[in-house]
């Protein structure tokens, strides 16, 4: 709440000596850095060395220097830096952090504006100013958050990991496919670790990540520090994150995929129950018609065999008859022979007994 206060303080002074701070600006030869028009807030904080890019043109910020639209506001691995906009939106940003002043249309006398930054990576808080809710936008490589409240806090990762952690009020987190996650509960956090990801479940952040936010809310301890330093345990700490979020995402995905089957509506329970009872019977059907077809190959071979065995049968009956009837003839023909043999015999007999008497 004092920090919010003495930003309002320090942003009324600003405003009152803005054309002596021109006027100085211009003798320091930095007249041609940006434009009045274009100018949307001032620096409160500004510890160690920050950067600010505006189209070609690179400077160093300094306390009271003011800030431009489509500048880009860097940190190194030991700075940080506390913007005041002139709709009273109050930004932090951490050591090695990077942003984009992308857009803020403010009317003093409107009811209406736009507020859109792009955070690219580093340790952010946001605490709203007076524009109605709807009014600000800030993306990262993975997300876009819409502020319904107060103040939150942002870490973006090397690889574009976004966090999220409410600190007052209300935000909804998207990923880039449009897929939302509301976040109403102070001191949770939710996560996008990639571009397809979908936001992760509100879950208290660890406290290595708390620790990376000490720097904004004590800028000061930053004096003296060897940056490598930071650079080694920030590091170790965004790995650490990173692989607890892809644990985190796993976990949920099979949760929900687990939710999802217990949450079938009973109809499409019954529907896919009545199909694969369908395809059971479908299964039965066509093995009872292989069965079947089978066994009728099975007679039918039968029948071809018995037929050719009856066929033979009759070959041989038919052989046996004409030998039988061969046969016979010849017992008939060897009867008569003899039948006319014993005739002739006979006669012979008759006449020589009637020639003896």
């Amino acid at each position: 709440m004092m920090r919010q206060i003495s930003c309002l303080v320090a942003f009324c002074l600003v405003s009152i000596i803005t054309a002596s701070s021109v006027t100085a600006a211009a003798l320091d030869g930095a007249s041609d850095y940006g434009n009045k028009e274009s100018e949307i807030g001032f620096a409160t904080v500004a510890v160690n060395v920050v950067e600010g890019t505006f189209e070609a043109d690179h400077r160093i910020i300094n306390v009271s220097d003011q800030v431009f639209q489509k500048e880009i506001i860097e940190t190194n691995s030991v700075s940080t830096t506390q913007i005041v906009f002139l709709d009273e939106t109050v930004l932090t940003m951490g050591p090695e952090t990077r942003l984009i002043l992308d857009e803020l249309v403010f009317d003093r006398n409107a009811t209406e504006g736009k507020v859109v930054m792009t955070a690219l990576k580093g340790l952010f808080t946001f605490v709203s100013g007076s524009l109605p809710s709807e009014s600000y936008q800030i993306n990262t490589p993975t997300t876009i958050i819409g502020m319904r409240g107060t103040k939150f806090d942002l870490f973006v990762a090397r690889n574009g990991a976004s966090t999220v952690i409410l600190r007052s009020g209300a935000i909804d987190v998207k990923n880039l496919q449009g897929v939302e996650r509301q976040v109403n509960t102070v001191d949770l956090a939710t996560n996008v670790v990639t571009k397809k990801s979908e936001p992760t479940l509100p879950a208290p952040p660890t406290s290595e990540l708390e620790q990376l936010f000490t720097s904004l809310v004590n800028p000061g301890e930053l004096q003296g520090i060897d940056p490598l330093q930071v650079n080694t345990k920030r590091e170790s700490i965004e790995t650490e994150s990173i692989r607890k979020k892809q644990i985190q995402l796993k976990n949920e995905e099979a949760n929900d995929l687990k939710r999802q089957k217990a949450e079938q509506p009973n109809s499409q329970r019954i529907k896919k129950l009545e199909e694969r009872r369908q395809k059971k019977e479908e299964r039965a059907k066509k093995r009872e018609a292989k069965k079947k077809k089978k066994a009728e190959k099975k007679a039918l071979r039968k029948a071809k065999k018995e037929n050719k065995a009856l066929k033979i049968a009759k070959k041989e009956e038919k052989k046996a008859a004409k030998e039988a009837k061969k046969t016979e003839k010849l017992a008939s023909k060897e009867a008569k022979k003899a039948t006319k043999k014993a005739t002739k015999e006979a006669k012979q007999a008759a006449k020589k007994a009637t020639k003896e008497a």
